[in-house]
């Protein structure tokens, strides 16, 4: 469970590297490094790889040149089709690109003028192109998705309201709205590589509908911190949670994970459209029922303008062609490749 956790003793804690019942034991950690030793008592086995050394660097940049320099066998890459493309042609690699995705979405702030008007809001969801955002990042590592819920989970539908992308459109509802000469929203933007190029195509897109979006880009934690205050008329956020549809409804719609509330978790939107389905489903036990409270709550999210959905972005790792996994990767819930008592270095 993505918000699940492991029981640890105190005395086993270093660092928040949270040792588990794993094939590995930690062997130490600081200053953004850490090793694990095989741990030879493991229930399974002794483990074939002996010891693994993890490096936290936070840079694509120099992530990439620590691989290319032979010093990595094994690194968490960039999302990007033309990054992938490049890492593809680098000799004794493999370039694994899975599921589950982390979804991207565009949440509008339906407390902050101009956009407590409805039309406003359908005007921002006409003027996004969200399949181009999704061909801009590349076709494997990025899919189009029209639900507020990610592809492949639990109650996830695409039977939605679809609003096709049309500027002129979007001027008339503006227009309509009173706003002739269009409207300026603000948005607070991570610099990171797979947020910031985004939200400049988003920008030149609303650019096109009479929409200026004046960016306030800044670093990673500043960004979390900004939005948390709900500084952001615009908020671009991807993430992944346990594949329920309940998970990513209550913590990105219900009206209880607003900002300003005690129990605020990620509804930069202050969406309160589908409140009563999301609580319904939570206690439904009949399976059937529960699914259409869930296609319900979708389609009711998208019908208030609470969001613009745009794309479900894969993860992707880069290792040499010697690191055996010991199986065939095909997705992972902890984003991640596991390393097992049976990955090893042919």
């Amino acid at each position: 469970n993505y918000h699940g956790g492991l029981i640890v003793s105190r005395r086993a804690d270093a660092g928040g590297f949270q040792p588990g019942t794993g094939p590995f034991r930690l062997e130490r950690a600081a200053g953004g490094q850490a090793r694990l030793a095989a741990f030879d008592g493991h229930w399974r086995g002794r483990p074939a790889i002996r010891a693994i050394d993890i490096r936290l660097i936070n840079s694509d940049a120099t992530r990439e040149l620590a691989y290319t320099a032979g010093e990595l066998d094994m690194i968490g890459g960039r999302r990007d089709q033309r990054w992938v493309e490049r890492m593809r042609a680098q000799p004794n690699t493999v370039v694994e690109v899975f599921s589950p995705g982390e979804f991207r979405t565009l949440l509008i702030n339906m407390r902050s003028a101009p956009l407590t008007d409805p039309r406003v809001r359908r005007a921002v969801q006409h003027a996004v192109d969200p399949a181009a955002i999704a061909r801009f990042v590349g076709a494997d590592v990025a899919t189009w998705w029209p639900s507020p819920v990610p592809p492949g989970y639990l109650g996830s539908t695409d039977d939605v309201p679809r609003f096709a992308p049309d500027p002129a459109r979007a001027r008339a509802l503006l227009a309509e709205a009173g706003h002739r000469d269009g409207i300026t929203l603000r948005a607070v933007v991570s610099s990171i590589s797979s947020q910031q190029p985004i939200m400049e195509v988003v920008q030149a897109q609303l650019r096109r509908a009479g929409i200026r979006l004046e960016m306030d880009v800044v670093e990673h934690a500043t960004y979390h911190a900004r939005i948390r205050q709900d500084l952001s008329q615009l908020t671009f956020y991807g993430a992944a949670r346990y594949p329920v549809a309940d998970s990513y409804l209550s913590q990105f719609y219900h009206s209880r994970s607003a900002p300003g509330r005690p129990t605020m978790s990620l509804n930069f939107a202050h969406c309160d459209a589908a409140d009563a389905e999301i609580d319904a489903a939570r206690a439904m036990a009949d399976r059937e029922r529960q699914l259409a409270l869930w296609r319900d709550a979708q389609r009711k999210v998208l019908e208030a303008g609470c969001a613009v959905p745009l794309f479900d972005l894969r993860q992707v790792f880069v290792r040499r062609t010697n690191v055996n996994l010991g199986y065939r990767l095909e997705g992972a819930l902890n984003l991640a490749p596991a390393i097992t008592r049976e990955t090893r270095l042919d």
